[in-house]
């Protein structure tokens, strides 16, 4: 098992958000700008020789920084939760990240199955943020029709829940398990996603008070594990 530990930078949370939200924001008023224009190139050049390839790699290049503007809005989130003592309802939490991913289910034909999922202490949002990246991840990471299972069990002293999701993805070799938590830190030549995904869900997780970890195999899918602290009795 190797198990992701969060480091406290020079910058504190607070910082840090703020600084990621007032990048995203002008990020997305950048790419909204860009974006216009590309539609009016379309309609004035589009068909001028090449014209059409160009504005096909503008627009490409809108669609992943809109990717990673969204990346880092979640990542800022994931800093400073607002609330971490809420009842939540894992199942709950789950199903909204499923409505989140619908498109992608549908379009992927992907097995999602999970069994009765107990309530944890926390953030909704936050939970169920948690639960859209893994499920994010093991979509984009599969090359035939993703199946994602989905348990969790109760630790020795009762005090917190153990999740596990196992996907059947392309898996990850051990001496990377570590580092797909960290930002940006890329396993591929071309990447899927915008290098973010399992960062925030190591955030997440490390607000709660848990942690998470994988154990994993190339050409035989991943599992994420993650722990939540249970309902006070």
């Amino acid at each position: 098992m190797s198990e992701y530990a969060g480091a406290e930078g020079s910058l504190d949370r607070r910082e840090c958000q703020r600084f990621l939200d007032a990048t995203v924001h002008d990020l997305r008023a950048a790419l909204r700008a860009i974006g216009t224009s590309a539609e009016l190139l379309a309609q004035t050049c589009g068909g001028a020789p090449g014209a059409g390839e160009a504005i096909g790699i503008l627009l490409y290049g809108v669609r992943r920084l809109d990717s990673l503007s969204k990346g880092l809005g979640s990542y800022s989130r994931a800093l400073q939760p607002e609330r971490l003592d809420v009842l939540v309802p894992a199942e709950s939490a789950l199903r909204s990240a499923m409505d989140e991913l619908t498109g992608s289910i549908r379009t992927r034909g992907a097995d999602v199955h999970y069994g009765a999922l107990p309530h944890v202490l926390g953030n909704h949002e936050g939970i169920a943020a948690l639960f859209r990246e893994i499920l994010a991840n093991a979509l984009a990471y599969c090359d035939g029709v993703p199946r994602v299972a989905i348990t969790a069990v109760q630790e020795d002293d009762a005090r917190r829940w153990r999740f596990a999701v196992k996907d059947n993805g392309c898996g990850i070799e051990r001496r990377h398990w570590e580092k797909v938590f960290l930002p940006f830190q890329r396993l591929h030549s071309r990447p899927r996603g915008n290098g973010l995904g399992l960062a925030i869900c190591a955030k997440i997780v490390e607000a709660h008070g848990g942690a998470i970890w994988l154990e994993s195999e190339p050409g035989a899918g991943s599992t994420f594990f993650f722990t939540l602290p249970g309902a006070k009795g």
